[in-house]
C-alpha cells in the first residue's frame, strides 16, 4: 500500500512539473478528460478528447490553440497506442513539441500501478486533494524547521 501511495505521488509531482508552463493533452474520451481536470496543476491545461472532436479536428484544434507542448495521453492498450501513434505521427508533421519523454514516465508508474487506463486514476482522486502546489511547497519547508 506504502508503494502505491508513494507512486501516485510521484505521478503527481511529474504532473505538476508538466503544468508549470502552458500545456495541451490530448486524451481519448470524457472520462480521461475529467480525470485528468481533477489532477492538481500550477496551471490548467487545454484537454482535447479525441472522441469528441475526431482527429483531424483534435489536431486543427491544437495547431490553433497557440500551445507550444503536447502531451499525448492516450491509453496504455493497443488501441491507445495505435492512436497515439497517429497522433505523434500528425503533431510531427505540423512542428509541434511532443512530450514524449513524459507519456514515457507516465507508462512506467501505470505500469507499476497496473493500470492502463487513464480513467482508472479514479481510484487515487482522494488523494488529489493533498498534493496542491502550495502543499508541496509547504512538505518542502518542514526540514527546515525540523533542524
Amino acid at each position: 500500500m506504502r508503494r502505491r501511495r508513494e507512486l501516485v505521488e510521484q505521478l503527481i509531482r511529474l504532473w505538476l512539473d508538466l503544468t508549470k508552463e502552458p500545456l495541451c493533452v490530448i486524451v481519448e474520451g470524457k472520462h480521461d478528460a475529467s480525470i485528468i481536470s481533477l489532477l492538481p496543476a500550477h496551471t490548467k491545461p487545454l484537454v482535447f478528447e479525441v472522441q469528441r472532436l475526431g482527429l483531424y479536428r483534435t489536431l486543427e484544434a491544437i495547431r490553433t490553440s497557440g500551445v507550444k507542448r503536447v502531451l499525448v495521453l492516450t491509453d496504455f492498450d493497443v488501441k491507445g497506442y495505435r492512436l497515439a501513434r497517429s497522433i505523434i505521427s500528425e503533431l510531427q508533421r505540423l512542428g509541434v513539441m511532443i512530450l514524449s519523454e513524459a507519456r514515457e514516465r507516465i507508462y512506467r508508474i501505470f505500469m507499476q500501478l497496473r493500470l492502463r487506463h487513464i480513467e482508472q486514476l479514479a481510484e487515487f482522486a482522494d488523494d488529489f486533494e493533498k498534493y496542491t502546489p502550495f502543499s508541496l511547497f509547504l512538505e518542502k519547508l518542514k526540514p527546515l524547521s525540523d533542524a
